[in-house]
């Protein structure tokens, strides 16, 4: 009887390792994962930061043409049709 406890004790005392050495490695293709991700955005960013600021100073530049387009441009004075009698 106690053979027997004690070998089924030794199979669960298994079967918790394996799935502590799943856990531990689960874990740490997570973290290598995350590890990439973060290095990916840092790329992107890194790529993408010079471009977003000149697409910002461009907008700017398009903007202030359009309004000086808009201020040198003056409506003509409407047409008056009334008849002097």
């Amino acid at each position: 009887m106690l053979e027997k406890n004690l070998r089924l004790l030794m199979e669960s005392v298994d079967e918790v390792a394996m799935d502590a050495n799943k856990f531990v490695n689960f874990q740490r293709q997570l973290q290598k994962q995350n590890m990439l991700k973060q290095q990916h955005i840092q790329k992107r960013v890194s790529n993408t930061g010079i471009w977003d600021v000149m697409s910002f100073q461009l907008r700017i530049k398009v903007k202030l043409a359009i309004g000086n387009l808009a201020t040198s441009i003056k409506p003509e004075k409407p047409v008056s049709y009334s008849q002097s009698v």
